[in-house]
């Protein structure tokens, strides 16, 4: 019976640590043709599993009375691997639809605006995200192009003999 009380309290005590701990922020920018929201959400899972972290970004291009496209980059962070490196899968949700972009090494994460001239983004970009790992970052920004959304791929290497980021067109959604 003592037992049973036990794991009821664990049971009930995993259930406030989640509650308590899931993390929601949520802020919402808007230009003339453009509404661009963020949220990030941290669940803890029971003791033995590690935390699921995901992280989302979502842009709508204004169109007036046709259907708005929106698109939003995804970030799904995975365990350390055996070799204790973390690595995050990048997709892009655009209409609905979720592609995936890359696996990249590190904690991956949504930068704010405040970051972008620092990063060689354009300041009219609708979002950034990215990871730095083991010397080394895989970084993403989307902009809006008429009615499609384009997204666009950089790097730096802590080795390299030039500056900046390497941003290339990577590909147009939808």
């Amino acid at each position: 019976m003592k037992s049973f009380f036990y794991l009821a309290t664990l049971g009930f005590l995993s259930f406030l640590q989640v509650q308590s701990c899931k993390e929601k922020e949520s802020s919402t920018t808007s230009t003339e043709s453009t509404t661009t929201t963020t949220e990030s959400t941290t669940t803890i899972t029971p003791v033995d599993a590690p935390p699921v972290s995901t992280q989302t970004t979502t842009a709508v291009v204004d169109q007036g009375t046709a259907p708005m496209p929106t698109a939003e980059f995804k970030i799904k962070q995975s365990p350390e691997d055996a070799n204790g490196t973390p690595h995050a899968d990048i997709s892009l949700l655009c209409n609905g639809q979720s592609t995936p972009i890359a696996k990249i090494a590190g904690e991956a994460r949504m930068y704010e605006k405040s970051d972008y001239a620092e990063m060689g983004i354009p300041a009219a970009a609708l979002s950034a995200c990215g990871a730095w790992w083991a010397g080394a970052g895989d970084y993403y920004y989307m902009m809006a192009k008429g009615d499609q959304f384009e997204i666009f791929q950089g790097w730096q290497a802590e080795e390299q003999t030039d500056k900046g980021y390497h941003w290339k067109k990577m590909k147009n959604c939808p």
